[in-house]
Formats: structure tokens, C-alpha cells, sequence
């Protein structure tokens, strides 16, 4: 009978999903081997990138309108524009700058827009704004990221020798000869080579113009105007169709070839004059000129001098990186060899394959440090067996995900490489918990089978549990705002993949990896207690299992086995220490909290804010901006300036061993510098300098530029999408007029931040320009000629900046053709204008003799945001500030200025112009603890634990605090998704600590001897769990832009674990006075602000029904204070009368107790006024102490009154968590006790 038993008992732990995976061991290990053999073909398919392809929801709009004033193009291109678009559906931000020439318009979409019909929507839109006819067409482009980028190629050569155009011309030949051959879709020529991207005036598609430059009196002795010239190039620059004809049953075409190939067709167009004809090379000269009249030079280590264009290869869609650059590469050498290139060289820039290929080599050797540390601790720990088994769960979860990711269509890329990152410690928990259950039972005796299918039965239940809350913990990310929003999102989805693969993993593939592979011993540890309180099944099981085996005293154990044993011994009587004494468990609990108080109020002000934490990525920006309206040569020039040891900025930068390749590119009275250095890890391993070093050594050595009136900006790049300096203020004002006045505070502005200490880079959005001449045009002489000013404009405009004459065909690419007055092209002065003739209506006249003219100043940029014009003053910060420490100074200064009425200010700088970010940061965290909390009342049947729980989150945020702290790491977007994952991790060990207590209490074990077993049972898979965690992080530790996560999980871990270990079952074991001390508190507080708050809800429905206005006023404020105070004071004498006449109040009632004095007998009326004076001294004292300290010790009377505050909050804790009549203060100064029944229920 008792065999039949035993198998019955054995089939039911046997059968059941779980079951299934040992019972078929050998279909899970070829699942192993599918999984291993899918995986890998999935890594080697899957796209990998460094950033994944985001639609940013941003569109642009630009408009040129060459030649035309900042204040002009804004009046004329932006405003009306933005008129135009502005009440769009979808659009929630308009950002503009209108610059010499040129309206740039940015429109940022809500997160649910669709950009497509947005895009058809604003197109529609621009094409109904009236904009000046010999404006160029909008074009409206959608920004997103580029991930076909394969890299960047710098075509160089010596300045003196090859010019710019020269360079231009062969890397077109090489565009036109490579485009559309093997992975290369596209190849885009531009000036100026970015980090990622090719940019600069004329961007992608930098080419050459023709200019035709009329000598003006050859052309006026001809008897012919500008405009005629113009139109005759027209008519002979023109292929004409004639039709199609039948000849003999055929149809042909017939045409006329009348478009221009060559130079040379252009210069020998015949001009008709009177006496026969002349060509057109007789009257102007034609010469081929760049599109963009940018200067650009390049140099590297002991290079200098050099020109040079970027071409930016482009892959196709879908297409392996590697593969692609490798093969783009071989056909470029190949051109280079086959085609004139001689005297040029090339240097390739942001190579993906190199970079992504460095990404995941420093991935995989992270991980491999990680698996490794982790694989050593668990062997002292566990044994070799168990180790191998938890170093394999992982890399099996990565592999699955890895399937899963390539199957979604989706890509690998630093994102989904943080994600394996920070799933890391919570994936092995599971398999931590899972093996150190199973080796406890083999202890016992158990047989690996059993053990293995035991442990899976038992912790299944709060494993998946604590897997669901840290799937929801990441869920809300999925809901972010904006650009950093959208690419957050693809950290959930990996973490879900990896860990949900991690679950599953752990309860299946490796049960049956354990039933394999973990040693059967041939002897057991007697632990009566366990014993005593199993079931009836199990005992059996566990009689079975023993047969043959020996028992084992602690003497004739292993050295691992005795060490282990000693360690529990040791928690067994701390625990035992802490929670057998009620002072013990109060300060256990208690110190904790205080910790977290005085962190935020002390340390947290000191550890300060950071978007992104400052990393080495190995790239640099620099500018340098001479006085106004310099010209690119006269800016050149100036770059030429030596210091005491005659070393340019050339020299200077050529001579710097860290930089591999750095570019600049001269515009205006402005230079843009690139430098990209060799790698982070090159350097370091040979003691080269990081950049923010170099950002120093730059900036002292540059230092002799600003002696010649130079203003230098040098930046180190940051990770991360692009965005805002650390600090700032923007300036606003309602209406364009007050732009003079919006400029003179934007200077006010701009002196004050430089003074500040920790800025550098100091930036105006709005710089002025040497000024401008503006032309009045006299009425009276053009009402006398018949004419207006509009029968001007057109032609005017044409004769001074030039008129488009069709185009030339070249044999790479076609090239505008443009007709300029000779002289005109460069440059033009007042008298110039004054003298040219327009053709009328009445004649030709001379334009200074219907106009004058006046000098006024004039700026380089006009901004806008929503419509109104804005200007905005920003600076970086010195390594070592943070943004609070400098903004907060900017802040005062701002509240302090006087504005001009119109004018106002809002913050700007990294913290602001994410602040939706930030703020959804910590919405989206508030609803994921909600979430965990709701899964763990549904879980435990219970409010209190889950508040346990949280309890432990927040002693995990005091560890964080500490080790940013001491490491002198800011608070970060790292620490938040660090302090997130490391939520996971607590609330997985604390599920499971709550798990084990109950389920001890259900077997039928006292509670405190539950607490402390179940403590006991936990301390292993928690030290296994932080080391594993520790170590695992161990190898990103030093790396600047991953360590704050680190050390948040880390410390934090630290932190939380002991939580687990002693607090957690002290706040367990007073469950009972914590229920009585919450409603205690929250009753009476409820009671009291319930009338107020029905009776504001109603104000606000009564002013928003009426749209009354005085609910933000200054005299409503007032209102509401002596409202709350007569409310106060009617409320406590109220209480106190009912009191008196009942013996009770009704937030006595409701608590269930009764307040009597140390003798046991009912109050007094002197006795209940007594204690009522006790509770209303403590609870208003303070505030008026505070309110009195104010005046004469200023700001820092707030804090004391906190810390008073804080003193007595802990010190009523302490007697009613200690004391047996349930006294606070105020009780206990008025010699009174309470009596109430204590409930069961927790």
C-alpha cells in the first residue's frame, strides 16, 4: 500500500507542465540545440546598427529667398508660413530661425500623429501662404534617423594644389560611377563632414553653378538691359519638340537640340546688335563656381593644409553592414585606382561597420567578464555542477530573444544592447532561486529529480509573480514623449523578451539541465525543523530518497558546506537578535528611513542632474566666431594667428597624438570644428589623454585667440540624441516690434551667465551683424513717373543678386546657370545700387534718383517658437557642475529683472527642454509601482505586504543615493532606468522572503519563528543574488556613460538586500501596530480635509461654470488661508465639545478605541483640554517657531522646521511602535493611554 502511495505521489510531481521538461528530458535538450542553432543564424541575420531607426515625428520646412535680411525673410517667408500651418491637427511645437536668405521652420508631431498626413496636411497649407514670387518653393522634408549610413569618405588634397571645386568634381565621378553598384544605393557629396552625417550649405548635393558675369557698361553700350540677356539665354539654352510623323508607315520623332553641354556652347551664343553680331564670351565671362562658397580644410595627425569634400555611402535597406562596407570599400578602391585620382587621399569617418563592430565586442566581452564572475561566485557558493547550469540561463534567454527580435523585423543596437544589460542580475535570479531551492533539498536527501520538480513547485507561483511586475515596471516606457520617448521604447521591448525567455528558461530547460547534470549524494543533513513541519507527501518522498544514504554531522562536511553553514548560523542569531526585541525591530525599520530623508534633504542637492552622465565617445566640436560680418576669407585670415611659440590652430591640432581625422569649415564671420579621436580604448591603454581633458588643454591653448577678439566654444559631444545646453533662458516677446529691446536684455542676459562660475560656451540665439542699409523710396518722384514700388521689386531684385538662365548639361550632373552683373558677385556698396538702371514702364531710371538711403542695425538670425519671437541665452557647464547648481542662479536673476512690458522669460537649458520627458520619467514609474502594487495585493491578498515591499524599493533608493554619492555620479536617465531594473530585482527577493514567511505560517509555525527560518532560507540565494549582480556589472563599472546604472543597482542592491534580511521581517512581525498606526493617521486626516475639499471642488466648478478669473489671484489665496483657519479652529473645538459630551470623538469611533488616563478611568474635561492643548502646541508650534526663525535666520528656518517636524514624526513612532498603550507625545505630556482592539486582518 505504501509503494502504491509513493508512486502516486511521484506521478503528481512528475506530470503538469513543469513536469513534462525533466520527464522528456532529451526532447529539452534538442530544444537546447534548436534554440542554440536558431540563435546564432539570428544574430548573424539580424540588421545591427548603432541607434535603431526612429521616426522622430519632427518635419522641417525651408525656404530660400537668397540674398534677403534675417528681419525681411521672417516678415515675408517664416511668419506667414506659420500662420499658414499653425492650427494643424498633430503639431505640437513650432520652432523657427529665419537667417540671411533662408526660413527654417521645425514642427514637432504629438506621439500619436501620423508624420504622413501631417507631412500632406502642411504641404497643403504651405502652398496657400502668399510668399514673395521670386522666393524659391518650400520644401517640406520629415527628419529621422539614418541607418543606411555605411560611412563617410574624406577626398583630400593639398589646398595650394587641388582646389575645392577640383575635389568636388572628382568625388561627383566617383558618385556617378559607384551609385546603384552592389550594397550602394546612394552616394551624397557635401562640403562639411559632420559626425554622422554630411551637412553644410549645399548639403548633399554640393555641385557647381555656371555664372555668366556681365560686364554692365559693354552690356548698356549694346543698348540691351539685363533682363533682355537673360531671356536671349533662355531662347537658345532650349530643346524644341516638333512632333511625331509617319514616314513609310513608321512613326518618328522630330526635335530641335538647342540645350547646352559645354562651356564653350555657352560662351559662343551670337548676340544680335546693330552692327552684325558679337558672342557672349565678348561681353561676360563664364566660369564654373560651387553652389557653396564655404571654405573647407581638413587635418590629422602632423597633416595640415588640406582641402577636402565628404562623400556620405549609403547601404541598402536591410543590408548586412559588414558585408556592404566591405564590399563599398573594395569598389571604391578599385575607382581610385582605375580613374585620374592621383595626388588625393582618403580617410574614412563614422565607419558603422567599425563602430558596431567595437560596440559588440566590448558587448561580448562584458558579458563573457560577467558570465565568468558570476560562474566563480556561484562555484563558492553552490559547486561547480549548479554553477555551470546558472551560467547557461542568460546566454539561452539572449539567444531567444535574439529569434525574437529578427522575427519582429527589428534590429540590434545600442538600445537592445542596454537592455541585455539591465535584465541581467533579474534574469539569473530566477535560476538562482530555482538551484539554491533544489540544493537545499538535496541536503535533506532528496534525489536531484525530486528536488529539482519540488523547487519548481514551490517558488513557480511568486517566480512568475515577480517576473509579471518586472515586465510591468518597463511597460509605461512604451508611453514616453518625444524623441528620447521613442527610443526608450525599444528598451521594454526587449527586457520583455529576455525576461519572459528567462522565466521559462529557468522553471523548464534548466530543471531538466539540473535533473542531469547536479551530483546525486550519497548523504543528507538532518534538519528536524524543516522536517516537523512537511507535509505528509513530501516527508514520504524525502524517506524514499534517503534510503542508502548516511547522515552527516557538520564535522565531516566540505570546506564549502561548513562556510555556508557558519554564515547561516551567523544571520540565524542576528535575526533572531533584531526581531526578538521590539526596540531592535523599530530602529531596523526606522533608520533606514531616516537615511532616505537626510539623503534627499543633504545629498541629493549635491549629487545634482544630468540628462546623459559626461562619457568619452571620442568626438569633440569646436567653434570660433570673429567680429561681425567678417567674409570667409578675411574669417581665414584670422585663424592664421599664432601664439608666443608661433603655433597656429592648425598646428595646434595637428600636433595633438589623440586626434585621428579633424575637419572645419569656414562660414562668415564663423568656424565649425570637428575632431574625431582615436578610440577611447586605444588611448586609455596607452596613456593617452580623455576628452574632457583635451576640452581643457584645448581651451587654455587656444586661449591666445581670444586676445585678437575671437570667441572660442569648445564642447565635448555627448550621448544620446542631440539637444539643448545644460543651462539656459529663453527670452519671449508678443510681437516683432520689440525686437531691439528683446536684444538689449538677451546681452543683459548673456553677461551675467558668463560671470557665473562652471559655465562655458556661453551662446546668444541672436547675434547682431555690422548693420544694414535701408532704402526709402520717394513717393512723390514715382507717383510723377506712373510707377509703384511693387513694378520695382522684381527686377531690382534680379539685378542685384542675379537671375537663374536655364541650365547647362553636364556629363555627371546638370548646373544652374546664372546671370550676375560682373562686380556684383562680389560684393556691392551703396553707390553701386545708386547707379543702376531698371528698365519702366516710363523708361529707364536710375535708382538713386528715386530713392535715399540710412544706416540701422541689423541681427544674423531672427527664432520664433509658436509664433512669437524668442531668443534664448545657453551655456555648457565646466565637468564637476550641475545644471541645478547654475540654473538656479539664472533663475533668481531672471525673477529679479524688470521686463518691459511684452517681454517675458521661461527656462530653457537640457533639464527644461526635456522637462515632458523627466516628468513622464516619473509619472511612468509612479504607475509602474501602482501596477506591482496591484499584482501584489491580487498575489498576496493583501495591502500591508505589498507596502512591505515598497518599503524595500525605497531603502534600495537610499543605497543609490549613497553610491552616486560617494562616486560623485548624477542623478541621470541611467540612474532612472538603473533605479527602475533595480526595483525588479528587490521586488523579486522580497516577494519571495514575504512567499517563504507565509507559507511557513501556513505549515503552522509561530510567526516569529517563520520570520527568522524564513530569513534564513533566503540569506544564500540573496548573497548569491547581490554578488551575481555586482560582478555581472563588475565589468561596465569604469565605462563613463553605463556606470551610474551600475553603481545605482549596485548600491542599491546592497541596500535593499538588507532590507530584505531585517527589516522586512521586523516590519512582518508589528504588522498589527503599523494597521492601527496608518488608519490612526490617515482617519483623522481624512475627516478633516473632506469638507474642504468639497467645498474648493465646488469653487472651481462655480468659477469655471460663471468663467470667473479670481481662482488665481492673490486675494483668492488669502481667502483660502483664513478660510482653513476659521474651518481649523470650528473643526478641533468642535471635536473637543463632542468629546466632552460623548466621551468620544468620531475618529474614535471609527478607530475603535477609547483614550482613558494611566489608571484606566474616562477623561476629565480638564484631562481631555489638557491633552487636546498637547496635540494642537505639537502640531502648530513648530510651524510658528519656523515662521519666527524665518526673520531672522532666513532660509535656512525651513529646514529646521522640517528637521523639528522630522524629530517628533520619528520620536511618536518610537512610543507607539514600542510602548504598550499606544501613546504618542502628545499622550504621553498628557498622562493618557489608549485602549483598542487589535485586528487580525493584515
Amino acid at each position: 500500500m505504501k509503494k502504491i502511495s509513493l508512486e502516486k505521489i511521484k506521478k503528481k510531481i512528475e506530470s503538469g507542465f513543469f513536469g513534462f521538461w525533466v520527464q522528456k528530458w532529451r526532447f529539452t535538450f534538442v530544444l537546447v540545440a534548436l534554440i542554440i542553432v536558431v540563435g546564432i543564424f539570428s544574430v548573424y541575420e539580424i540588421p545591427k546598427e548603432t541607434s535603431p531607426d526612429i521616426d522622430f515625428g519632427i518635419i522641417s520646412v525651408g525656404t530660400v529667398y537668397q540674398g534677403v535680411n534675417p528681419q525681411d525673410i521672417d516678415n515675408l517667408i517664416t511668419e506667414k508660413i506659420e500662420q499658414e500651418i499653425k492650427d494643424i491637427q498633430g503639431i505640437k511645437k513650432i520652432t523657427s530661425t529665419s537667417v540671411v536668405g533662408f526660413s527654417s521652420i521645425i514642427l514637432e508631431l504629438e506621439n500619436d500623429a501620423n508624420t504622413n498626413d501631417v507631412i500632406v496636411d502642411i504641404k497643403d497649407s504651405v502652398d496657400k501662404a502668399d510668399l514673395p514670387s521670386d522666393a524659391e518653393e518650400p520644401v517640406v522634408t520629415e527628419i529621422s534617423s539614418d541607418n543606411e549610413l555605411m560611412f563617410n569618405v574624406l577626398l583630400y588634397g593639398e589646398k595650394d594644389i587641388y582646389s575645392q571645386l577640383y575635389l568636388v568634381e572628382k568625388a561627383r565621378r566617383i558618385k556617378s560611377n559607384l551609385a546603384g553598384k552592389g550594397s550602394i544605393t546612394t552616394i551624397d557629396v557635401g562640403g562639411y563632414a559632420g559626425m554622422e552625417s554630411v551637412d553644410g550649405i549645399g548639403g548633399n548635393s554640393q555641385t557647381y553653378d555656371v555664372y555668366v558675369l556681365v560686364n554692365k557698361d559693354k552690356l548698356e553700350a549694346l543698348g540691351m538691359n539685363f533682363l533682355q540677356l537673360g531671356q536671349i539665354l533662355q531662347q537658345w539654352n532650349k530643346n524644341q519638340p516638333l512632333g511625331s510623323h509617319v514616314i513609310d508607315q513608321f512613326s518618328y520623332d522630330f526635335r530641335i537640340q538647342g540645350s547646352f553641354d559645354t562651356l564653350e556652347q555657352l560662351k559662343n551664343i551670337p548676340i544680335t546688335t546693330r552692327e552684325g553680331f558679337i558672342y557672349l564670351k565678348d561681353i561676360a565671362k563664364i566660369e564654373k563656381r560651387l553652389n557653396d562658397d564655404n571654405f573647407y580644410r581638413l587635418g590629422a595627425y602632423q597633416i595640415t593644409g588640406q582641402n577636402y569634400v565628404a562623400l556620405k555611402f549609403n547601404k541598402k535597406s536591410g543590408a548586412n553592414i559588414f558585408d556592404a562596407s566591405t564590399s563599398a570599400k573594395e569598389l571604391l578602391e578599385d575607382e581610385l585606382n582605375k580613374y585620374d585620382y592621383d595626388g588625393l587621399s582618403v580617410l574614412y569617418t563614422s565607419d558603422m561597420s567599425e563602430l558596431i563592430s567595437k560596440d559588440y565586442d566590448g558587448l561580448i566581452n562584458n558579458f563573457l567578464q560577467s558570465i565568468v564572475l558570476v560562474f566563480l561566485s556561484l562555484l563558492v557558493l553552490v559547486g561547480i555542477r549548479e554553477s555551470l547550469i546558472a551560467a547557461t540561463t542568460f546566454p539561452l534567454a539572449l539567444l531567444v530573444t535574439f529569434i525574437v527580435l529578427d522575427q519582429m523585423g527589428m534590429t540590434l543596437n545600442f538600445l537592445t544592447n542596454f537592455s541585455f544589460l539591465i535584465t541581467f542580475s533579474i534574469a539569473v535570479d530566477t535560476t538562482i532561486v530555482i538551484i539554491e531551492g533544489a540544493n537545499e533539498k538535496i541536503k535533506l536527501g532528496y534525489n536531484p529529480k525530486n528536488a529539482i520538480l519540488l523547487t519548481v513547485k514551490e517558488y513557480k507561483g511568486p517566480l512568475i509573480t515577480a517576473t509579471i511586475t518586472n515586465v510591468v515596471v518597463f511597460l509605461p516606457m512604451l508611453m514616453l514623449p518625444g524623441i528620447m520617448g521613442k527610443f526608450l521604447a525599444y528598451i521594454p521591448i526587449t527586457i520583455f523578451s529576455t525576461l519572459l525567455a528567462a522565466l521559462f528558461i529557468g522553471l523548464t530547460i534548466n530543471s531538466a539541465l539540473y535533473f542531469k547534470i547536479a551530483k546525486k549524494k550519497n548523504y543528507f543533513e538532518n534538519d528536524e525543523e524543516q522536517i516537523q513541519y512537511m507535509n505528509k507527501e513530501d516527508l514520504a518522498l524525502l524517506e524514499d530518497d534517503r534510503k542508502d544514504k548516511e547522515q552527516k554531522d557538520h564535522q565531516s562536511l566540505s570546506f564549502r558546506e561548513n562556510m555556508l553553514n557558519k554564515i547561516n548560523d551567523w544571520y540565524f542569531e542576528k535575526i533572531t537578535w533584531v526581531t526578538e526585541n521590539v526596540k531592535r525591530r523599530f530602529w531596523a525599520v526606522m533608520i533606514p528611513l531616516i537615511g532616505l530623508v537626510v539623503s534627499f534633504v543633504f545629498l541629493a542637492p549635491l549629487i545634482g542632474f544630468k540628462l546623459f552622465p559626461d562619457n568619452d565617445n571620442g568626438y569633440m566640436t569646436m567653434s570660433i566666431v570673429g567680429k561681425k560680418g567678417l567674409t570667409n576669407k578675411e574669417m581665414e585670415k584670422q585663424l592664421y594667428f599664432t601664439n608666443k611659440a608661433g603655433q597656429t590652430l592648425d598646428d595646434i591640432l595637428a600636433n595633438t597624438p589623440e586626434i585621428k581625422v579633424y575637419s572645419y569649415n569656414v562660414m562668415g564671420n564663423s568656424v565649425s570644428i570637428n575632431l574625431e579621436f582615436l578610440d577611447p580604448i586605444e588611448r586609455k591603454k596607452d596613456g593617452m589623454r580623455n576628452v574632457f581633458v583635451l576640452e581643457k588643454y584645448f581651451d587654455k591653448e587656444l586661449n591666445f585667440l581670444r586676445s585678437y577678439g575671437l570667441r572660442i566654444n569648445i564642447a565635448a559631444l555627448k550621448d544620446g540624441p542631440p539637444g539643448t545646453k545644460e543651462v539656459g533662458i529663453k527670452l519671449i516677446a508678443d510681437s516683432n516690434k520689440k525686437m531691439q529691446n528683446l536684444i538689449e536684455i538677451s546681452r543683459d542676459f548673456e553677461n551675467y551667465l558668463r560671470d557665473i562660475p562652471g559655465v562655458k560656451n556661453v551662446g546668444n540665439s541672436s547675434q547682431e551683424t555690422p548693420g544694414q542699409f535701408v532704402y526709402t523710396l520717394d513717393a512723390a518722384k514715382l507717383s510723377m513717373l506712373g510707377l509703384t514700388p511693387g513694378s520695382l521689386y522684381l527686377d531690382l531684385y534680379a539685378l542685384t543678386n542675379g537671375r537663374n538662365a536655364g541650365t547647362l548639361k553636364g556629363q555627371l550632373d546638370n548646373h544652374n546657370i546664372k546671370l550676375k552683373y560682373d562686380g556684383f558677385d562680389k560684393g556691392m556698396t551703396p553707390s553701386d545700387l545708386d547707379q543702376i538702371n531698371i528698365n519702366t514702364q516710363a523708361g529707364q531710371i536710375n535708382f538713386g534718383d528715386i530713392s535715399t538711403y540710412s544706416f540701422d542695425n541689423a541681427i544674423s538670425a531672427v527664432s520664433r517658437e509658436d509664433t512669437k519671437i524668442s531668443i534664448v541665452i545657453d551655456a555648457n557647464l565646466e565637468l564637476g557642475y550641475t545644471s541645478n547648481q547654475i540654473q538656479s542662479q539664472l533663475d533668481t536673476y531672471a525673477s529679479s529683472y524688470i521686463f518691459p512690458d511684452g517681454i517675458t522669460y521661461k527656462q530653457s537649458g537640457e533639464n527644461q527642454e526635456n522637462a515632458d520627458l523627466i516628468n513622464a520619467m516619473l509619472m511612468a514609474f509612479l504607475i509602474a509601482i501602482f501596477a506591482i502594487f496591484g499584482i501584489l495585493v491580487f498575489q498576496l491578498n493583501s495591502y500591508l505586504q505589498p507596502a512591505i515591499i515598497m518599503y524595500s524599493i525605497a531603502v534600495g533608493l537610499l543605497g543609490a543615493n549613497i553610491g552616486l554619492f560617494v562616486t560623485g555620479n548624477a542623478y541621470s536617465i541611467m540612474f532612472g532606468i538603473g533605479f527602475i531594473s533595480l526595483t525588479g530585482i528587490i521586488v523579486n527577493d522580497s516577494i519571495l522572503c514575504l512567499y517563504k514567511i507565509n507559507e511557513n505560517i501556513r505549515i503552522g509555525m509561530e510567526p516569529l519563528k517563520a520570520i527568522r527560518y524564513a530569513g534564513r532560507s533566503r540569506l544564500q540565494p540573496i548573497i548569491v543574488n547581490v554578488l551575481a549582480a555586482t560582478l555581472g556589472l563588475a565589468s561596465v563599472i569604469n565605462d563613463d556613460f553605463w556606470k551610474t546604472l551600475a553603481i545605482t543597482i549596485i548600491f542599491g542592491l546592497l541596500f535593499g538586500s538588507f532590507s530584505n534580511l531585517f527589516a522586512l521581517p521586523s516590519l512582518f512581525y508589528d504588522k498589527q501596530k503599523i494597521v492601527l498606526l496608518v488608519k490612526r493617521a490617515l482617519i483623522p486626516i481624512f475627516n478633516f480635509i473632506k469638507r474642504p475639499i468639497v467645498v474648493f471642488i465646488g469653487l472651481i466648478l462655480f468659477s469655471g461654470f460663471f468663467e470667473l478669473g479670481f481662482l488665481g489671484s492673490v486675494w483668492f489665496a488669502v481667502f483660502v488661508v483664513l478660510l482653513l483657519i476659521i474651518y481649523a479652529i470650528w473643526y478641533f473645538k468642535a471635536q473637543y465639545m463632542q468629546w466632552i459630551n460623548n466621551g468620544a470623538t468620531q475618529n474614535h469611533d471609527a478607530l475603535n478605541m477609547k483614550i482613558v488616563d494611566l489608571h484606566g478611568k474616562n477623561l476629565s474635561k480638564k484631562h481631555i483640554s489638557k491633552r487636546m492643548f498637547w496635540f494642537l502646541l505639537l502640531l502648530i508650534g513648530p510651524l510658528v517657531l519656523t515662521g519666527l526663525l524665518s526673520i531672522l535666520i532666513g532660509g535656512y528656518a525651513a529646514m529646521f522646521g522640517l528637521f523639528i517636524y522630522l524629530g517628533l514624526g520619528v520620536y511618536n513612532l518610537y512610543l507607539f511602535w514600542t510602548g504598550e498603550n499606544g501613546q504618542l507625545l502628545h499622550d504621553k505630556l498628557a498622562e493618557t493611554k489608549i485602549i483598542y482592539v487589535l485586528s487580525d486582518k493584515n
